[in-house]
């Protein structure tokens, strides 16, 4: 009975054409030479390009989770060893403005700049134009990164970052399948495709 929910839950899963026992296999081969940590390689899915033979491109696909340093750091790892031509996150489509304004915050020295003083809150709000939702949107970033050590969408940001300190091209790809993240779905996916006769 068992075996038979198995079979059927794995027939509804959209990759579940390309996880078969070969594809595993030949994943752990294809990965075998990649200098990441053994803990990184567990949740990565290596794919030659079909048809291209052993000379073809290899894609990547790393699973992630939000709010997990873990996930920010394989990131990194996978995409500075690898050294990828494109690097794709996808996230729901609803995320990307989030992520943007994560990214803001950050670069604004953790916490946006969120003033200490009523009066530098209201000098900026009128120099700057900022917003109630700006200042709670910074002080919620602040307060994950310290409870956390990343923020919500830390793996998106340190995929960018690696991604172009390498020299890879970095999309976000808005998913309309994925789930709002307030509604309790997971983090997201990153794929890095490696150029073609660069193994």
């Amino acid at each position: 009975m068992a075996t038979a929910v198995l079979t059927y839950l794995q027939s509804l899963w959209p990759l579940s054409a390309l996880l078969r026992e070969d594809n595993l296999r030949a994943s752990a081969r294809l990965l075998r030479g990649v200098p990441v940590p053994e803990e990184t390689k567990q949740f990565v899915l290596a794919l030659r390009e079909p048809g291209s033979g052993s000379r073809g491109g290899v894609i990547y696909i790393l699973a992630a989770q939000n709010l997990s340093e873990r996930s920010a750091s394989d990131a990194d790892s996978l995409i500075r060893q690898v050294r990828p031509a494109a690097v794709v996150t996808q996230l729901a489509h609803t995320a990307a403005d989030d992520v943007r304004a994560e990214e803001e915050c950050l670069e604004g020295g953790g916490a946006g700049g969120v003033p200490a003083s009523p009066f530098q809150v209201i000098k900026r709000c009128v120099t700057e134009k900022r917003s109630k939702d700006q200042y709670v949107k910074a002080a919620a970033c602040q307060v994950l990164q310290e409870i956390f050590g990343v923020g919500f969408y830390g793996h998106v940001l340190a995929a960018k970052r690696a991604a172009e300190e390498t020299g890879s091209c970095f999309l976000l790809l808005e998913s309309p399948y994925e789930r709002n993240c307030n509604g309790g779905a997971s983090g997201g996916q990153s794929t890095m495709e490696e150029g073609s006769g660069s193994q």
